[in-house]
Order: C-alpha cells, then sequence, then structure tokens
C-alpha cells in the first residue's frame, strides 16, 4: 500500500509530467497571444524542457520567464522573419494556383515546396539552439542550416511532428476541429518534448568536444 502512494511511483510520476506538460502549454498559450512573441515563447517553453529532460532546473515558471526575457531579441527577429517568409512562401503558392497551369506551375510549386521544407527544417533547429547555447543570430541560423542536414533523419521527424497540426488542417478541417481540444490541453508542449528528445544526442555531441577539452585542461 505504501508503495501505491509513494510519489517516485511511475504512475504518480507519469501524471507529474503530464501535469508539468499542461501547465507548460498554458504558458506558451498565453504568452503566444500577442502572436510577435510566439518566438520568444517558443524557445522558452524548450529551454524549460531541455532542463526537465537534463533534470536541472529549478522552477517551471521561473525558468520560463527567465528564458523569454533573454532570449527574447533574437527569437522574435527570428519569428517575425520565419513567418513573413513563410507568408510570402503561401502568397506565391497562390498566385501559381491563379495563374499557371501544367508542368510550369508544378515546377514552380516544387521550388516553392523545397524553399519552405528548408525554412520548416532550420526553425526546428535555431530555436533550441537559441534557447541553450549564447551566439550571434547569424551563427545560430548558420548552424541550425548545417544541422538540418548533416542531421536529416532527425530533422525529417522533427519536421514531421512540428507540421502536424496544420497538416490535420488541410487534410480534414473535421479532424482539425476535433484535436483542437488537445492542442490547447498540452499538444504543443508534447510536441516540443519529442522534439528536444530528438535532438538530446545531437546538442551532446555538439557539447562532447568542450567537455574533453575542459577534463584535458584539469588533468594538465
Amino acid at each position: 500500500m505504501k508503495k501505491l502512494f509513494d510519489m517516485n511511483n511511475p504512475v504518480f510520476q507519469f501524471m507529474g509530467r503530464v501535469a508539468d506538460l499542461i501547465m507548460l502549454n498554458a504558458l506558451f498559450l498565453v504568452c503566444s497571444l500577442p502572436l510577435v512573441t510566439v518566438g520568444a515563447s517558443l524557445t522558452a517553453m524548450i529551454r524549460v524542457i531541455q532542463g526537465i529532460q537534463a533534470k536541472s532546473e529549478p522552477g517551471m515558471v521561473k525558468t520560463f520567464f527567465k528564458a523569454f526575457k533573454q532570449n527574447f531579441r533574437q527569437a522574435t527577429v527570428v519569428w517575425l522573419i520565419l513567418a513573413a517568409l513563410l507568408a510570402v512562401m503561401g502568397y506565391n503558392f497562390f498566385l501559381i494556383n491563379a495563374n499557371f497551369t501544367g508542368s510550369l506551375a508544378l515546377g514552380m510549386k516544387a521550388a516553392m515546396g523545397a524553399v519552405t521544407v528548408v525554412l520548416l527544417a532550420a526553425a526546428g533547429y535555431v530555436f533550441p539552439l537559441i534557447a541553450r547555447y549564447e551566439n550571434t543570430l547569424k551563427q545560430h541560423v548558420l548552424n541550425a542550416l548545417i544541422l538540418a542536414v548533416a542531421k536529416l533523419p532527425r530533422t525529417l521527424c522533427i519536421l514531421t511532428l512540428n507540421v502536424l497540426p496544420f497538416a490535420l488542417a488541410v487534410i480534414s478541417l473535421r479532424v482539425f476541429f476535433y484535436s483542437i481540444a488537445l492542442w490547447l490541453l498540452g499538444g504543443f508542449a508534447m510536441i516540443c518534448w519529442l522534439d528536444c528528445l530528438l535532438l538530446r544526442p545531437v546538442l551532446r555531441q555538439l557539447e562532447q568536444p568542450k567537455e574533453e577539452k575542459a577534463e584535458e585542461t584539469n588533468e594538465n
């Protein structure tokens, strides 16, 4: 009976983690309401999840707003540029559908689709990099593009997870509307959690040389 109510019980740990994701999802949605702040809010959510998975962060709310404030400028610039570019891609698709047909239209759509995929793939890395490391914005974007190509299988998995809500809307509006409750309750935080799990080995690999250098320095 004692084991049943032990806080280290896997069931209690799972329920606690679900509660954390629901709260984190609410923080993300509320802080994203101005729309301009989506990038900073996303970066803050990523930072909290990175800390939870590494078991190194003290408090969720405190960490969230600290990361929100620290990374606001870089994350907001990236988000606004990304949103503008995606809007341009969407408008171009509309123009192509309205004015072109046949193989020419197909080729132009393929080109626009390729650019869109590259943008979304890089976005899957740039916000986690901003959340975790101090660097120039230019270097963050460059590193994100390099990682998106170098870690292609993970990139495809992350890309699939990130476009899932929008894919549902395109495939079936009915399915999307039925799933809205899931996204509002904790869906965005859950996707972010899975993204961070996929990125953990990549970030460890990036940090490994630094750790080895530190060990060599200590030994000398």
